[in-house]
């Protein structure tokens, strides 16, 4: 049997070899694989090299049951997943609920009916081709949401002169942790970095909005806190009321060697200058997005050629601390900083969360990561 040009499979398990042959005998004829196995250990042993589309399975076999069959199918990634019906000539209503329990697709006491087992499994086979061309149609529409979200994002190759490298990682599908750059005008560069609160797919969405909205308010013409406080007006207009972001705000200029920025509840970028110890950039102001009413504040200090700037979300300081909120956990990246002077730009993100989290698979929050070389 064929569905689209493929051809299914079928694991026949039982410990009677006239049974299996019946199965195959009967199945094969409709255009199945009909593969087989005397015991649970041939079985398992089978479905290790291949997954078959589906299982008929018998419960009463020697050394390992059915039930124990099904139970280690269930902790088998690739094949947790393949429809299940049981074969069997126990009939009672204890033997049915424990199979359904244990995730049994379908339950057909011996004797069966031949054309009811050729039924059912073409039933449960459309059911099987129905989900996955379900799963594949979702995952499809993730991967566009992930290839929207990717484009917004401006890469170092884009702008070179920003002089500036980028490490992100998302929880899910579509992160909430945003960043973008911008160069208002010949030699200067306004950099954000913001953390939206959430961690499903509709956090991402606000991305364009705040795209358009730095874009639209970085201007020579315009201080950063004039940018970030016509920002957080609009925001807090469009947003809805559970969500809001934290932001970090940094222009740097290097016609006249001097960088500004604001910490909009958000953690303190890194300064590693090139000569002296390095310390933190910090702010106080409040988050964007929660009172149309807050002004902000810039602060300014001269820079010079080769120092070094990393900007950050809360991620990269609070994996593996237990904490909630990054509070003062992004005292720990101190550390860190005597090593990421002088290395290659390119390097300096990925090294600091190498360096910070101890297993970046395992973390439960967004990361970005921004270096920026003055």
């Amino acid at each position: 049997m064929t569905e689209q040009g493929r051809r299914f499979t079928i694991l026949a398990v039982d410990d009677s070899e006239m049974s299996l042959a019946h199965l195959r005998n009967l199945l094969s004829k409709d255009g199945y694989v009909v593969e087989t196995a005397s015991g649970g250990e041939e079985a398992l042993a089978f479905v290790e090299q291949r997954v078959p589309d589906l299982i008929l399975l018998d419960i009463v076999m020697p050394r390992v049951s059915g039930f124990d069959v099904m139970r280690k199918l269930k902790t088998m990634p690739r094949a947790a997943q393949v429809p299940v019906i049981f074969l069997t000539s126990n009939e009672d209503e204890g033997s049915k609920m424990t199979a359904f329990s244990l995730g049994a697709f379908d339950y057909v006491v011996k004797p069966f009916n031949p054309q009811e087992v050729r039924a059912r499994v073409r039933v449960h086979l459309k059911i099987a081709v129905a989900l996955q061309e379900a799963v594949e149609s979702q995952a499809d529409k993730i991967r566009q949401i992930q290839e929207a979200q990717r484009s917004l994002f401006i890469r170092p190759e884009d702008l070179r002169e920003a002089r500036f490298s980028v490490y992100c990682r998302s929880v899910v599908e579509a992160g909430g942790d945003f960043y973008d750059i911008v160069d208002p005008a010949e030699g200067i560069f306004s950099y954000l970095v913001a953390d939206v609160s959430g961690h499903d797919i509709a956090t991402s969405y606000i991305h364009p909005a705040l795209k358009a909205l730095f874009r639209q308010n970085s201007s020579p013409l315009y201080t950063l806190a004039e940018t970030a406080t016509m920002m957080n007006k609009v925001l807090e207009r469009i947003l809805p009321p559970e969500r809001y972001l934290s932001a970090f705000f940094l222009s740097v200029n290097r016609n006249a060697g001097r960088v500004s920025w604001i910490a909009a509840g958000h953690p303190p970028a890194l300064f590693i200058p090139v000569e002296g110890e390095p310390f933190f950039l910090e702010g106080e102001d409040e988050l964007i997005g929660v009172n149309g009413t807050s002004l902000y504040h810039t602060s300014e200090r001269p820079v010079r050629e080769g120092d070094r700037i990393i900007l950050y979300t809360d991620g990269l300081v609070e994996c593996g601390t237990g904490a909630s909120v990054w509070g003062a956990e992004y005292r720990a990246l101190m550390q860190f900083a005597p090593g990421l002077r002088g290395i290659p730009l390119g390097d300096v993100p990925r090294l600091l969360v190498e360096r910070s989290v101890p297993d970046v698979e395992k973390a439960d929050d967004d990361i970005i990561v921004l270096c920026v070389d003055v």
